[in-house]
């Protein structure tokens, strides 16, 4: 049985409910792409994991190959918000929650 990985929903929520302004519907809308592609992934998976594709074991190259591509956007996103002056490591004083 393929199971989901449990990281990723925390990756989700935090994009989706980043901001609780004019962007939470658009961040609610991606956190529903990322469900879904987390259960077509899992399909493609499954899919590879037969004997005649690649195997049980080496399915799991579709899972690297995600979290791969999750930290490449990570990455480039940080540094095309840092070009535009936005800066998440930077801590602000001020009001909050």
């Amino acid at each position: 049985m393929i199971r989901r990985h449990k990281t990723l929903y925390k990756t989700n929520n935090f994009t989706a409910h980043n901001h609780h302004n004019k962007h939470t519907n658009e961040g609610s809308s991606l956190l529903i792409m990322m469900i879904m592609g987390g259960g077509i992934i899992s399909l493609i998976q499954g899919f590879v994991a037969s004997d005649h594709i690649l195997g049980i074991q080496y399915s799991y190259i579709v899972g690297v190959l995600c979290f791969a591509y999750l930290a490449f956007y990570a990455i480039k996103a940080k540094a095309i918000l840092k070009a535009q002056g936005i800066d998440y490591d930077v801590k602000v004083s001020g009001g909050g929650h």
